[in-house]
């Protein structure tokens, strides 16, 4: 399907579960989070523990992507993330993302801040959008429109 036509899909598309089929849900097969001044992040040989502002939504999010949760601690393998000095972004599939790229806990037993990953909160820039996303296509669509 052309660039041009995948624009237009998803000017139609109103959610992700009409868009799956284009980016595989790249957005369950990653976790990315926000690092803050306070934030500590200690190196050992195979690993890396950050400490943040653990929520328990936060600590159900980071546990559905294989990572190990220790107090307000996250461990992450070395080999599977790339840390910025402002976000963490780690190659991990969600527990919950079945085979036809649809979350067996849709649509309420997914955490808060996969529920809260909507059109508006995109647009607000707080989460890494990644390229097959629905949403990256609506904002190519939107700068078009504002040509």
């Amino acid at each position: 399907m052309s660039e041009e036509s995948l624009v237009a899909e998803a000017e139609r598309c109103d959610d992700c579960l009409c868009w799956v089929e284009h980016c595989e849900s790249d957005c369950c097969t990653h976790l990315s989070f926000r690092l803050n001044p306070q934030s500590d992040v200690t190196y050992s040989r195979d690993t890396v523990k950050i400490r943040i502002r653990m929520t328990p939504d936060l600590q159900r999010y980071f546990e559905l992507h294989g990572a190990q949760v220790e107090g307000d601690a996250v461990v992450l393998a070395t080999g599977s993330c790339d840390i910025s000095p402002e976000r963490v972004w780690v190659t991990a599939r969600c527990a919950a993302l079945q085979d036809d790229f649809l979350c067996r806990l849709h649509p309420d037993g997914k955490p808060e801040c996969c529920k809260d990953f909507t059109w508006e909160s995109a647009q607000e820039g707080d989460y890494v959008i990644p390229p097959r996303c629905l949403f990256a296509y609506k904002l190519k669509a939107a700068t078009a429109r504002r040509s």
